[in-house]
């Protein structure tokens, strides 16, 4: 058979509603466009010359149109690109092929590529490739795997009844098979040629079939927040902020410390109802969040919980990266490692208190002290709680109070952070000796300067005296540790270096080293 006659029969069922049964059938305006720009290109391509009748007799059925002048001009002006296959064509045809008229053009290759790409649809429902790993999208979150490692999962996997045909095989090899530049968290939208990771794990609305009632859940609120207005409603827009802009961090960690029984973990179950539990992470171990081989904890998280979390102060600098950083690199053993933006939250749950390193000037810290039930016990509160948790109506309900509730964008969370005693106690508790030292200086009448040596002796003592004999200190490091927090910006703040008899002296300015002491590190010692 010519192939000009071939040609003609595709073009003849890839037009407006021709063989199709239903005759009110419209296309779309995308497949308008595909068709119009494909047709044309094909013909001229692949009859030259000869393709304008072809391309005429197609053009006025299509356009329902019978100037013909108009069409020879159109095919006269169009440009031939051998990209457009004729197997491009026929699986444009396919779709209008509802009396199956197509299959006597039909190679033994052709049925092949068919099963081939029927396969492949399915296939790529769950599978892509990024640069040189391949991805399983599964149980709402990503596996990454190299390239041998994808192949072995595959490799008895065929797309012929005979299985001579691999389908993987093939698969690595087709150019045109789903395929990203780049992965990445984007809960504020998509990016031409990024797999979005959100659209995975984004948690769906209930819709409310009956009215619920959700004071018992502002209660608990109100409860693990200590049982301050001031709390409750900075953690209310904390908790609407993450509805409304999960795309924004807040930049604090906040931290619940209380006996066991008070509503941490019953706290952490609403948030996980709200946003749902692909996009929380649970951990025990801080180094599976903030060591090396992160990918299960922090891939795909809005929100990570450091459960009954010990003494974490040597994760300070990493905690405070995550607290603020927009970009985090995820890493798996024996899987190449990638960037993608970070949208984490940090939450802190312990029973003990002094497990975080509270510096001077911190502004990224929030701690609650919750409410102590062992006190005032009350047996029905929790399973009031539970009930509404259990509730969908309850749940949607309540996440349609925090879409309503009044919080930008830019709300600050630092500057508008709730000051609790608790919170000013660990981060006196945590503030360095030197700085302690300096202010027991300010009330010391009978100094008004001293060697570097002397200052060193007396900081040493005092750290034995005050049991921080992990603070003692050499002259050198002492020195240092001094300028660190007294010399700022080229020069010092509360000392004054003077030199007399042939030796250096500290001069103590003890109004000013008192202010500094007191308005910037915030610290007052015991008079």
């Amino acid at each position: 058979m010519e192939k000009s006659i071939v040609y003609r029969d595709l073009l003849m069922l890839y037009i407006k509603g021709n063989y199709r049964s239903d005759k009110n059938y419209i296309l779309t305006t995308n497949e308008c466009i595909k068709i119009e720009n494909t047709v044309p290109v094909f013909i001229k391509t692949y009859l030259g010359k000869k393709g304008v009748k072809i391309y005429t007799s197609w053009y006025m059925k299509f356009y329902d149109c019978d100037n013909i002048e108009l069409c020879e001009k159109v095919y006269e002006e169009t440009e031939k690109d051998k990209s457009i296959r004729y197997d491009y064509l026929m699986k444009l045809a396919k779709p209008y092929d509802l009396d199956n008229s197509l299959n006597k053009y039909k190679t033994e290759e052709d049925i092949l590529n068919e099963k081939y790409e029927e396969m492949k649809l399915e296939f790529e429902k769950t599978h892509f490739k990024c640069k040189d790993n391949y991805y399983i999208i599964e149980n709402n979150s990503l596996s990454p795997y190299n390239k041998t490692s994808f192949i072995n999962i595959y490799e008895d996997k065929y797309y012929d009844e005979e299985n001579e045909h691999q389908f993987i095989t093939k698969w690595i090899k087709d150019p045109v098979k789903r395929i990203y530049s780049q992965i990445d968290f984007l809960p504020n939208g998509s990016k031409e040629g990024v797999f979005n990771t959100w659209d995975i794990v984004r948690k769906e609305d209930h819709e409310i079939t009956e009215n619920a009632d959700t004071e018992d859940l502002h209660e608990l609120i109100f409860k693990v927040c200590g049982n301050k207005e001031e709390n409750y409603d900075y953690f209310m827009k904390y908790l609407a902020h993450l509805i409304k802009y999960p795309e924004k961090k807040p930049e604090v960690c906040i931290f619940f410390t209380s006996e066991q029984g008070s509503g941490k973990d019953t706290l952490v179950e609403l948030i996980t109802k709200l946003i749902g539990e692909v996009v929380i992470g649970f951990e025990n171990d801080p180094e599976r969040i903030f060591g090396k081989f992160n990918m299960g904890t922090r891939q795909n998280k809005l929100f990570v919980v450091l459960q009954e979390a010990d003494n974490i102060k040597s994760y300070a600098g990493k905690i405070k990266d995550l607290i603020t950083c927009k970009q985090t690199t995820l890493e798996q053993k024996n899987v190449r490692s990638f960037t993608i933006k970070d949208y984490t939250r940090l939450l802190l749950l312990s029973n003990n208190e002094n497990i975080i390193k509270i510096e001077p000037g911190d502004r990224r810290f929030v701690v609650f002290k919750c409410y102590n039930f062992k006190f005032e016990p009350n047996p029905d509160f929790f399973t009031n709680i539970n009930i509404c948790l259990n509730n969908p109506n309850c749940i949607q309900k309540f996440l349609e109070e925090l879409r309503t509730l009044d919080v930008s964008k830019d709300y600050n969370f630092q500057l508008n952070r709730p000051h609790t005693e608790i919170y000013n106690n660990l981060k006196e508790a945590n503030t360095p000796a030197i700085i302690k030292w300096a202010w027991e200086l300010t009330e010391n009448k009978k100094i008004d300067k001293l060697t570097p040596t002397k200052m060193c002796e007396m900081f040493n003592d005092y750290c034995a005296e005050t049991y921080e004999q992990s603070n003692r200190v050499n002259p050198k490091s002492f020195g240092l540790q001094l300028g660190k927090h007294f010399y700022i910006n080229d020069e010092w703040i509360g000392f004054e270096k003077t030199r007399s008899h042939g030796s250096n002296y500290y001069q103590i300015k003890k109004e000013e080293l008192k202010d500094i002491i007191e308005n910037h590190y915030k610290y007052i010692g015991e008079v």
